[in-house]
């Protein structure tokens, strides 16, 4: 994901170069795609995306990112493909993974260590879902209300 990372960061910088002011909400989409290695490159670029958005909505959207594609790398074989599009008041992240199986929103098990990412993702989220992507996996994509 390395070279992923890196095109993603010069997208962003191109963003900040094209003269969008603090005040401005850059309309912008990025692709990623990695393993349970690059995690913390997706947290990092969609914390980076919103950085001219309070701390508490940086800090949901990385937690829904991370509870997102910890989720892909578990029950996804391993890897995936992370799209991360801004635009004016929203934030829309699509996790792309392998497998078919769809998610399962459940009340955890309160001696359980597993099992609460779909729950937190139901509550910080404004929307989400699960589509199917024909015989080749499944995208799991949440929405955020921007500041």
């Amino acid at each position: 994901m390395a070279g992923a990372t890196e095109e993603l960061e010069e997208q962003l910088l191109r963003t900040d170069r094209e003269g969008h002011s603090e005040s401005e909400t850059p309309m912008s989409t990025w692709h990623a795609r990695g393993g349970i290695g690059e995690v913390r490159q997706a947290r990092d670029l969609v914390s980076r995306s919103l950085r001219d958005q309070t701390e508490a909505t940086r800090d949901a959207a990385v937690l829904l990112v991370d509870e997102c594609v910890a989720n892909a790398v578990v029950h996804g074989g391993g890897r995936f493909e992370l799209t991360v599009h801004r635009d004016p008041g929203t934030l829309r992240v699509e996790v792309f993974d392998r497998s078919l199986r769809m998610p399962v929103l459940v009340v955890p098990d309160p001696e359980s260590e597993r099992g609460r990412g779909l729950t937190i993702v139901n509550e910080l989220a404004a929307r989400w879902g699960a589509d199917c992507r024909d015989d080749a996996g499944k995208v799991v994509w949440f929405e955020l209300n921007l500041d």
